[in-house]
């Protein structure tokens, strides 16, 4: 029983990185390509994107209980830090943003 539960906060911690990956190349999609647009998706894509990365960053930290090695460890650092960053940098393009419209 104790093996499934490692195996899941292993796999948490593996499917949070790939989560904050995919976030991470969204927001570069969506500032230097016009892929996604507001009229398609009805909202904008900087709230669906940071919406991503506010869920990796707690799939991030709940993976911490599932590490046992200093790869993982490194694993969820990276995913944390990145998932923070990008939350930074998309809040405050979302409140400039909306500042001057």
């Amino acid at each position: 029983m104790l093996g499934d539960e490692d195996t899941l906060r292993k796999n948490l911690n593996v499917y949070s990185f790939i989560l904050c990956l995919t976030s991470l190349v969204l927001f570069f999609l969506t500032n230097f390509t016009n892929t996604f647009q507001y009229i398609r998706l009805g909202i904008h894509p900087f709230y669906l994107i940071l919406t991503l990365s506010l869920f990796s960053f707690f799939l991030g930290i709940l993976g911490m209980a599932g590490i046992r090695s200093w790869k993982t460890s490194l694993l969820s650092i990276f995913t944390i830090v990145i998932g923070f960053c990008l939350m930074v940098i998309l809040f405050s393009i979302i409140v400039i943003g909306k500042l001057f419209s």
